[in-house]
């Protein structure tokens, strides 16, 4: 997503694009996943920050800010795996002391990861880019809380954490697991049902049970039944070559 002229036209088509990619990751989350990775889309809407339009480089910040809010793990391992928090780390220092959306929104961000503590992205943080200057910001307790969150983890769990699945895997193992044993439960659950129903339709009706269908006639109680359809098929005309018009009804 490269884009040789920064005006005005081509940053309002581009964040158009970023809002359908938006609305594919919330509404097509598996087929955009293994999409994204595939073609490191993030890297280059992240890209954007570099824009001069204020509205474009909110729009890269929106769309990352929507990955972090599914609270997948697949995204938030591409993301610390490719480092990608460091464009918006830059992006911050950029902006320097501007008290602006674009910095609020940046705050925002790294408030949510905090708040709802997701534990890979604060990690990732913490470790490589806290110490780039953020440690040295008093405005705000977001970055030194995400510090102190960081330095109160065991270290059990942070290697824990380590062991993750790989960055391209769309379903990690541990997830498929958890998966199927909730769907054999849930099964198990359902044929209980099933069969205590049965039983108790059984144990009601046991007298009176109605067949589910009637039994089909005998030949020889057919045979005296007048048939519906009669068919005359004239002997100039062959079976390949009959009519629906010969079909006579009765």
């Amino acid at each position: 997503m490269y884009f040789p002229v920064d005006d005005y036209k081509t940053a309002q088509l581009l964040s158009i694009i970023v809002e359908l990619l938006i609305f594919c990751a919330e509404h097509h989350s598996y087929q955009f996943r293994v999409h994204m990775i595939k073609h490191e889309i993030l890297r280059k809407v992240l890209y954007l920050l570099r824009s001069r339009h204020s509205f474009l480089a909110l729009c890269a910040i929106r769309f990352l800010r929507k990955l972090v809010n599914l609270k997948d793990d697949t995204y938030n391992r591409h993301i610390a795996n490719g480092n990608h928090l460091k464009a918006v780390c830059d992006a911050f220092f950029a902006n320097g002391e501007k008290y602006n959306l674009f910095n609020s929104a940046i705050i925002e961000l790294f408030e949510f990861i905090r708040v709802e503590d997701i534990r890979i992205l604060a990690t990732n943080f913490v470790e490589c880019h806290y110490n780039s200057g953020f440690q040295d910001i008093t405005y705000v307790q977001t970055f030194q809380k995400l510090k102190d969150q960081f330095d109160h983890r065991p270290t059990s769990l942070l290697n824990t954490e380590e062991r993750h699945g790989e960055d391209g895997d769309p379903f990690s193992t541990l997830a498929k697991q958890r998966r199927c044993r909730r769907d054999n439960a849930s099964l198990d659950e359902e044929e209980e049902r099933w069969f205590e129903k049965d039983d108790d339709d059984s144990d009601s009706g046991s007298g009176n049970i109605t067949p589910p269908f009637q039994a089909s006639p005998t030949r020889e109680e057919a045979g005296d039944a007048e048939p519906m359809f009669s068919l005359s098929l004239p002997k100039s005309i062959g079976r390949k070559g009959m009519l629906i018009s010969d079909i006579r009804v009765r």
